[in-house]
């Protein structure tokens, strides 16, 4: 079973890390801190690694070490959402108790993704 990586962590001086993990085929794309509109270009590449090179049966998000999300991230879900469909798989989103998954509530986003509380890639 391969594994590739991607780290945006390395920039430190930015309030939130980004990480994509790929085994087989499943990708997670792993997020911290709080993320907004600075943070959409390196959550848009994070989506096209997950998904190539393909296939791709399931892309988690974890979403459980993030502190802030704003509207920005909400649109990248739906949209990376739909791009997950388009490759011919489905987005998982990890959120447990708290302001996050508050978010995903009070926008309706938590019926519109499949949302669980625990699902990280061991």
């Amino acid at each position: 079973m391969s594994t590739e990586s991607f780290d945006a962590s390395i920039l430190r001086d930015c309030p939130y890390s980004c990480a994509v993990h790929r085994r087989g085929l499943t990708s997670e794309i792993v997020l911290e801190g709080e993320l907004d509109l600075a943070a959409k270009p390196v959550l848009d590449d994070a989506v096209a690694v997950a998904l190539e090179p393909g296939p791709v049966e399931t892309v988690m998000v974890d979403l459980t070490r993030v502190t802030f999300a704003d509207s920005t991230t909400m649109t990248w879900l739906v949209q990376t959402d739909a791009r997950t469909n388009a490759a011919g798989g489905r987005l998982i989103a990890v959120a447990g108790p708290g302001p996050v998954r508050d978010v995903l509530r009070m926008t309706g986003l938590d019926e519109r993704l499949t949302l669980v509380a625990d699902g990280r890639m061991r």
